[in-house]
């Protein structure tokens, strides 16, 4: 079994069983103590799992909340560059649908300086941005509040985004990969990217490079599915050539 599949299935277990022991987990995978405590400590830093004497636990408002924290802060030059090529693609008067994320977050500010756009967004803080330019038109899906992360989550998230037919999306993923596509952590999230996939005429990934060749638990779609990446200056010659071949744009933003 691969690393990375066995810490999804460490993952799942904690979100169902709020809690792993290690000597249960050693067991099950058949790997050593150090191995099982390594890959506590790696979903402790991803803000999945808290670490306790003998295991780790799930506790929804504390990893939640270090989680988004986390990875506000991860990348950030990249992301602000990433979105200002996102930005440049947007014409005044297109209709925009922008999944919110700490990839996406920054959109809304280079957005408000565009006319007449119509957008669809969960994102409250996206929302406001755009809407300070009071020539657009903003429109917020339904769905429940996430306090931390300020954004709508949920089913009826997922329906909202679905009664619109937009030109270009706007969304990230946890992991883009040649064979895996993309790929998230939760359903909910897989649910959003999925929609906002099928309702645009020009689908564009915002994905940093540290999220190239990351394989997440939940499926969203194949990588032929998107028509634009737009990652960082980091993105090799060797990327640009595997994606391109798939008939998907990759752009590298600059510094």
């Amino acid at each position: 079994m691969l690393k990375s599949e066995r810490r999804e299935l460490i993952i799942d277990t904690l979100r169902k069983e709020r809690s792993v022991k290690i000597t249960e987990l050693m067991e099950r995978f058949g790997v050593s103590n150090e191995t099982i405590r390594r890959d506590l400590v790696y979903l402790e830093e991803q803000g999945m799992a808290r670490c306790v004497y003998g295991g780790a636990v799930y506790d929804f408002l504390t990893t939640n909340e270090y989680n988004y924290s986390i990875r506000i802060k991860n990348n950030q030059q990249e992301k602000l560059c990433i979105c200002r090529e996102a930005a440049a693609l947007v014409n005044d008067g297109d209709s925009i649908a922008i999944g919110g994320s700490t990839t996406t977050l920054e959109l809304g500010r280079h957005l408000a300086r565009k006319n007449r756009l119509t957008v669809v967004t969960n994102s409250l803080y996206i929302a406001n941005e755009i809407a300070s330019n009071t020539l657009n038109k903003v429109i917020l899906t339904g769905g429940v509040l996430s306090r931390d992360e300020q954004k709508m989550t949920g089913p009826d998230t997922v329906a909202s985004f679905g009664r619109y037919f937009v030109d270009k999306a706007f969304f990230s993923a946890a992991g883009i990969s040649e064979e895996g596509g993309l790929t998230e952590y939760s359903e909910e999230e897989r649910g959003i990217t999925e929609t906002l996939i099928r309702q645009a005429k020009k689908a564009i990934l915002l994905n940093d490079t540290s999220k190239f060749n990351v394989t997440a638990f939940y499926k969203i779609s194949d990588t032929r599915e998107i028509d634009e990446i737009i990652t960082d200056w980091r993105a090799s010659a060797r990327d640009v050539k595997a994606y391109e071949n798939m008939g998907i744009t990759l752009r590298r933003a600059n510094k």
